[in-house]
């Protein structure tokens, strides 16, 4: 009997099609990355807030950001090789379930030193979903399928920095920041029950020893082919996190006095995420490390477009188009860089992929204290910063490749 026949649904029984099984499970995956991802982002349009009700500075404030991303960071190499023996739809339920828990807590704190322990707890908690969630794509998901499930998947994390934005500003305008985490934790709590119950149960393999995972690592840490796309990551977020905090914190055209044009100017970036998927199928023709390059570049092209605009144009429809293509130019290098991954990484894909994670958030570690540190420079002068971050990234990317 062939493995087809041994699945075949009864006689007589209705077989349902192979897109109506699989869509529901991208819908919870795609929610469940939106609801840990969004995480980190939350505080963003918050920071003032959270500064006057904990009685800190907004500088203090912005390290909600970074104990989160340094808690999800590091977490990636921690319980992102636990997924076989634990199971992923369980890891991933466990990951949301407990970042619910913290999620709510944080609203219930105080003082903003308990709010950085909690918000280290947090990402930690988090940052197992999205490896499980690739894993579970890779397990049940059919080949051809796997493109457009990675495709979205990947699309929801960046999706997720923009929606978390915008309802945390919305809730936080409408009543308090608090309500914003409150509100945040009922929604991961309802993804945590959904994907419990309605993914397919995946059998923990005990045998599969997590060492495996962690020399793979290691050794991904080490090749030097893989160095230049560490970098890469290093300056991706750092950038994309650094401006969004600045623009909350440097007030650029004086948005922030205007909550509707703050709030369209975070939601412009929706369009650009939806639309780097459709782009990619053409733009994949071109090799992963040069298509990683170019995106790169592009970002740093329109945010220094973005920046200058500010001050020569002065017009916010003008500005809220270039972040949308700054956005967009992220989005298109964030798939890129992880085909050049695998491109580059031979027969250790997994380790490297965990290493680049790593890296990526790393970088978003130190964005907003930098924005908080040196907000005297004013928007350009940090958009100068993160402008040649982006280009040292390009170019790292570029040798990456041509040295191959």
């Amino acid at each position: 009997m062939t493995e087809s026949e041994t699945h075949r649904a009864p006689e007589g029984a209705p077989r349902p099609a192979l897109r109506e099984r699989l869509l529901p499970q991208l819908f919870l995956l795609a929610a469940g990355a939106l609801a840990a991802t969004g995480q980190m982002y939350l505080p963003l349009p918050l920071l003032h807030a959270i500064a006057g009700s904990t009685g800190a500075g907004v500088q203090a404030a912005s390290w909600t950001v970074t104990a989160f991303a340094a808690g999800y960071a590091v977490g990636f190499l921690v319980l992102g090789p636990m997924g076989p023996r634990v199971g992923y739809r369980r890891l991933m339920a466990i990951a949301l379930g407990v970042t619910a828990v913290l999620t709510a807590l944080v609203s219930l704190l105080p003082t903003i030193q308990l709010v950085l322990v909690v918000r280290v707890a947090q990402g930690f908690a988090a940052s197992a979903f999205g490896p499980s969630a690739m894993a579970y794509i890779t397990r049940h998901f059919p080949a051809h399928r796997r493109a457009l499930a990675f495709s979205v998947v990947t699309s929801s994390f960046l999706a997720s920095a923009v929606l978390a934005q915008v309802g945390a500003q919305v809730l936080g305008d409408l009543w308090h920041w608090r309500v914003a985490f409150v509100a945040s934790a009922l929604l991961t709590a309802m993804a945590t029950v959904a994907i419990g119950l309605a993914l397919k149960r995946d059998v923990p393999d005990g045998s599969i020893r997590p060492s495996a995972a962690y020399r793979d690592m290691l050794v991904a840490a080490a090749m030097p082919r893989l160095t230049p796309l560490f970098f890469v990551a290093l300056t991706v977020l750092f950038s994309f996190v650094g401006l969004y905090a600045a623009i909350q914190l440097t007030n650029p055209l004086d948005v922030a006095g205007n909550p509707r044009e703050l709030l369209a100017l975070r939601a412009s970036a929706l369009p650009a995420i939806v639309l780097a998927p459709l782009l990619m199928q053409p733009f994949s023709r071109v090799p992963a490390g040069y298509r990683l390059a170019l995106s790169v570049t592009a970002a740093a092209l329109f945010l220094a477009l973005a920046a200058t605009s500010t001050t020569m144009v002065g017009s916010v429809a003008l500005f809220t188009v270039l972040l949308g293509c700054v956005v967009l130019a992220v989005a298109l290098a964030a798939p890129s860089a992880l085909h050049a991954v695998s491109a580059h990484a031979q027969h250790n894909v997994s380790g490297a992929s965990a290493m680049y994670s790593f890296w990526l958030f790393l970088g978003s570690t130190a964005s907003a204290p930098v924005v908080a540190g040196f907000g005297s420079l004013g928007f350009t002068g940090l958009s100068v910063v993160f402008v040649v971050a982006l280009l040292l990234g390009a170019v790292a990317a570029l040798l990456g490749t041509i040295r191959r």
